[in-house]
């Protein structure tokens, strides 16, 4: 097969050299980085103690070239990125395309939404097949696989197809396919962990204020902060069942995913899982100080592309989501950005997020025809 990976950020890169290195493919990657330029790319598989460099893979930020026959696209762009991306490819992109988003959240479906009208078939992953870390040194790029999934959970839109084997055989990790793409949409991972890590570490911040030193969001993380994400993860749940009864088994609580039924096993939890370790506190460094840093993917993408959809859909149905509107206001108040105002009604903001209702889809009604007519075809 021919396979793009879109993307030479952290995730990009580890696919790509992964991919390269352990598979038949033709791998081609799409980004106006010069991966080569320094050499071989080089993968240190962290778990599994392995390490290996690899240059077979063609690196091209030409569209024509690159899109042309591929088989399977697997985009790594954040959500922000998208709206932009699926539009650039939509007279490139072959329908009988397998285009997978890693991870498949921040409204793809909506953004999709011309795409998916000329008979493409979108697939998103719920969580990312590992948690990587990428850098450039003298040496050349270098990308860390720090935490391998053991199983994976998949979701196709708007035809229910499996795509369970590509995954199985080329990341030998065992894959499930969701009957409905609303676990994708709805995934109580990043959006809502980093959400409420943020509100942790600056919940009491105010102009001026500074920090001495880098801080690392799980170092901070306590049960407060753990009876929060417990309560987020409630309100995203009872969107779920207002918007499809038929497939609510297939949401996991985060008290089962990590099997943690309490703040304080959740933070025990949470505080022991390695990969974490190394997640940051979104923060800059000016003058030997350090200040938020609001241009950081927790601010540009788990705000606009995750709470906001989840707000919208909650508006919707008319579900009160006070913890939702407490992030949201406190968003407001560290960057002086309004999605909503104190009614819940949107913004002129809002046309810069993934919400479903700038593509259309703002009732009650099209939501579900939308998401119904993609289980039934």
């Amino acid at each position: 097969m021919k396979i793009v990976v879109v993307g030479g950020g952290n995730l990009g890169l580890s696919l790509t050299g992964f991919l390269a290195h352990n598979t038949t493919h033709t791998i081609w990657l799409y980004t106006e980085k010069n991966i080569l330029k320094y050499g071989s790319l080089k993968i240190i598989d962290i778990e599994d103690e392995l390490s290996y460099e690899t240059e077979n893979f063609i690196v091209s930020f030409d569209k024509q070239k690159t899109f042309c026959d591929v088989d399977v696209v697997l985009c790594t762009y954040p959500a922000f990125l998208r709206p932009k991306f699926s539009k650039e490819i939509e007279e490139v992109l072959n329908p009988k395309c397998k285009l997978i988003f890693l991870p498949g959240y921040g409204g793809v479906e909506y953004c999709c939404k011309n795409l998916i009208d000329k008979g493409l078939t979108i697939f998103g992953l719920q969580r990312v097949p590992f948690i990587t870390r990428a850098e450039l040194n003298d040496t050349g790029y270098v990308a860390k696989i720090l935490s391998k999934k053991k199983n994976l959970k998949l979701a196709s839109f708007p035809n229910c197809i499996n795509l369970c084997d590509f995954f199985e055989n080329n990341f030998k990790i065992n894959t499930t396919c969701f009957k409905s793409f609303l676990p994708i949409t709805l995934c109580n991972s990043n959006p809502i962990l980093h959400l409420c890590g943020v509100y942790n570490a600056f919940k009491d911040y105010s102009l001026g204020v500074t920090y001495k030193n880098q801080l690392y969001m799980y170092d901070l993380w306590n049960d407060e902060t753990s009876e929060l994400l417990i309560k987020y993860d409630t309100e995203l749940q009872s969107i779920y069942k207002k918007i499809s009864l038929k497939y609510i088994d297939e949401y996991t609580p985060l008290t089962e995913y990590y099997e943690a039924n309490t703040a304080n096993l959740m933070t025990k939890k949470l505080k022991s899982i390695e990969a974490f370790k190394e997640v940051k506190v979104p923060l800059k460094e000016i003058n030997g100080a350090y200040v938020p840093d609001l241009n950081s993917r927790v601010f540009i993408e788990d705000f606009p592309y995750g709470i906001c959809i989840y707000k919208e859909l909650a508006n919707l149905f008319n579900i009160e989501v006070p913890v939702m509107d407490m992030l949201l206001s406190f968003y407001d108040k560290i960057s002086g950005i309004k999605y909503y105002d104190k009614n819940g009604i949107p913004t002129s903001n809002i046309e810069n997020t993934g919400s479903p209702i700038i593509f259309g889809l703002n009732t009650k009604k099209k939501i579900q025809n939308y998401y119904e007519k993609g289980d039934e075809r």
